[in-house]
């Protein structure tokens, strides 16, 4: 039997796909780089999303286990969990994850939280009653079966978080009288359009006037603002140190382990080899996990004592109690903003971001692991945000206003030539073969398929840009000036479209009637998609910081 995130998964699959293909597999093409991670090692080349690293196969795994654990949580049965987590519900879960973090929903508070906890089915009993034993038996049994504490605090605040998003991306349209026909006229219309590419090469004198660029600066005076900043420090916990508190542990159990991890113990050329060829190595691997649970204990401790004690931050009581647990502090970042974090090796943006989740009564974060330990991230205070003077911007705001006035006139270029193409009897052939430009074609395309046509040549905000003008577009008639790829300009001239005119008696048309409230939806859900799109793109293309 389908359980309900299956049917939810099977409902919407159609703009499920739309929304990855557009979230997921983007970024992916469009990749910077790699990010500072949690681990160490060589860097490799990879996505980062939601905090974890695509092409790491450790946290990949951790992604499974994570879509697993929230697979029971939500279904109260731990069966096929882990089956349909790896055929594709973590993936999904981390996509939910993603928008609510780009869209800025704020975690749960404590009342919220608990109210939501209530509600997961693995913790209820028979008459649908929250059991506290249940959770605090599960957690145990947890911790028991994978040899370390799972944070299930975190995993419940990120399964709220997507409830949240896929009650707003659920919620039911309103349909009116003959509305299904026109949409689905217009979604199934296809075009056959045409376009020219003219590159950006347009010089500027380098000198701007003074009173150019300080007009300049007054008009654009927000984008130079500098945001909210936070000023941590952060209490390391070294798991090394808890090594005379390691248990001792029989052979029996490391080979447990090693059954549990084998994956790790691979020979170069991937041949299975036996736990007696890598005791030695399982054992390191047994001892590092252990350390790490003792260290984070021990961070989850400190911090639990300090709200019970009521302990503030820079008094006598906390360095006191800084000093009885022996914490290294790391206290050299400078203050920065959500958009500007410092980079620092073994700290990736998960931890420091971490910080704009505090506030001056919640001033210490959950335990958090980087290299050899774990971290609390302790908040010391908020600066307010504020306007530079334009002196201390004043290189960054040249080439900005150069990149302006730059841009100008090239759409004024792009523009005029527009008008020219629009002209009755305008002669298109000539007029772009005395500029030197050669008209190119567009596959055939729908709406609906027209981001996988068009993301080749535009970028992708444009296209939303060029969908809407494609609603008034004559036949003939030449749009205005679209951002293309790799600095250049684009005009779009739209040859012909193909609308259906007796689709009522179609199949086609019966099936998407059937589901057209959903479809209403999905319209719902792409207002918040093109934001979430909007500002993941910005955050892949380092030339718009």
């Amino acid at each position: 039997m389908l359980s309900g995130i299956q049917l939810f998964l099977e409902k919407n699959r159609r703009w499920l796909f739309a929304l990855l293909l557009i979230v997921i597999v983007i970024p992916f093409v469009f990749t910077i780089g790699s990010m500072p991670g949690l681990g160490y090692g060589k860097k490799k080349v990879g996505a980062q999303f939601w905090g974890y690293d695509l092409g790491d196969p450790k946290q990949m795994e951790q992604i499974v286990r994570d879509g697993a654990l929230s697979i029971a949580l939500q279904t109260g049965s731990e069966e096929n969990a882990w089956m349909e987590s790896a055929q594709g519900y973590a993936f999904y879960r981390l996509f939910l994850l993603h928008i609510a973090r780009v869209v800025g929903l704020p975690d749960p508070i404590e009342d919220e939280l608990h109210q939501f906890i209530k509600t997961r089915l693995l913790f209820l009993d028979e008459n649908k009653a929250f059991q506290p034993q249940l959770y605090n038996d599960y957690l145990k049994k947890w911790s028991e079966q994978f040899g370390k504490t799972q944070n299930l605090r975190r995993l419940l605040t990120e399964d709220y978080l997507c409830e949240r998003v896929k009650k707003v991306l659920a919620e039911p349209g309103f349909v009116l009288p003959r509305e299904c026909e026109v949409m689905y006229k217009y979604w199934t219309a296809s075009y056959q359009l045409q376009y020219v590419s003219l590159r950006n090469e347009v010089t500027l004198p380098e000198n701007i006037l003074d009173k150019t660029l300080q007009a300049f600066f007054e008009a654009h005076k927000n984008d130079y603002r500098v945001e909210r900043q936070a000023e941590i420090a952060l209490l390391f916990f070294e798991a090394n140190k808890h090594r005379a508190s390691l248990p001792l542990v029989s052979d029996q159990e490391l080979e447990r382990y090693f059954t549990l991890h084998k994956h790790e113990f691979k020979k170069v050329d991937s041949e299975e080899v036996s736990f007696e060829a890598v005791k030695s190595a399982v054992r390191d691997h047994w001892e590092k996990e252990q350390l790490n649970v003792l260290a984070e204990k021990c961070a989850t401790q400190f911090a639990l004592t300090v709200y019970d004690k009521g302990i503030q931050m820079q008094t006598v009581e906390w360095k006191q109690w800084l000093n009885d647990n022996d914490v290294r502090i790391i206290d050299t970042l400078p203050p920065y903003g959500q958009n500007s974090l410092p980079e620092r090796k073994g700290l990736g943006k998960e931890v420091l971001l971490k910080a704009f989740d505090l506030d001056q009564e919640r001033f210490l974060s959950d335990p958090m692991p980087v290299k050899n330990g774990y971290v609390l991230v302790a908040l010391k205070q908020f600066l307010d945000p504020y306007y530079p003077a334009l002196d201390t911007v004043k290189e960054k705001v040249l080439q900005d206003c150069q990149r302006s006035e730059r841009d100008k006139i090239f759409n004024q270029q792009l523009s005029s030539l527009a008008e020219d193409l629009n002209k009755p009897n305008a002669n298109a052939e000539k007029l772009l073969a005395d500029r030197g430009l050669e008209i190119h074609n567009v596959d055939t395309f729908t709406l609906d398929s027209s981001i996988v046509s068009l993301s080749q040549i535009l970028e992708i905000e444009e296209i939303f840009r060029l969908i809407k003008m494609l609603e008034t577009l004559q036949q003939g008639q030449w749009t205005s000036v679209l951002r293309g790829k790799d600095d250049t300009g684009i005009l779009f001239v739209c040859g012909s479209r193909s609308i259906k005119q007796d689709c009522m008696q179609e199949e086609a048309f019966k099936t998407f009637e059937n589901g057209f409230g959903s479809r209403k939806s999905l319209m719902h859900a792409e207002t918040l998609l093109r934001e979430v799109l909007e500002r993941t793109m910005n955050t892949l293309d380092p030339g718009k910081h």
